[in-house]
């Protein structure tokens, strides 16, 4: 079975909500159901335009998980539930 890719677009001031979902999700990403993605991952030196729009372009549109807002936290342990 292969992953379901996942690319995390977020406002940094929203990474702790970034961390929190990553901690909700780490038995799938540890059963490898899904993989995930996000701007941490640039390398230093790298373009961040060139190195995100390939992310945006080729991910499948059903894995892209967009700006986390704040009050939609307690919502998480059911978007787990609908992953599995």
């Amino acid at each position: 079975m292969r992953s379901i890719e996942l690319f995390f677009s977020y406002s940094h001031e929203d990474e702790q909500l970034r961390e929190e979902l990553l901690k909700h999700l780490s038995l799938l990403k540890r059963e490898r159901v899904i993989a995930g993605w996000n701007d941490r991952e640039i390398s230093a030196g790298q373009e961040w335009d060139e190195a995100i729009r390939p992310q945006l372009r080729d991910g499948p549109p059903y894995g892209t998980l967009v700006h986390m807002i704040k009050e939609k936290i307690p919502e998480l342990q059911k978007l787990v539930l609908l992953l599995q």
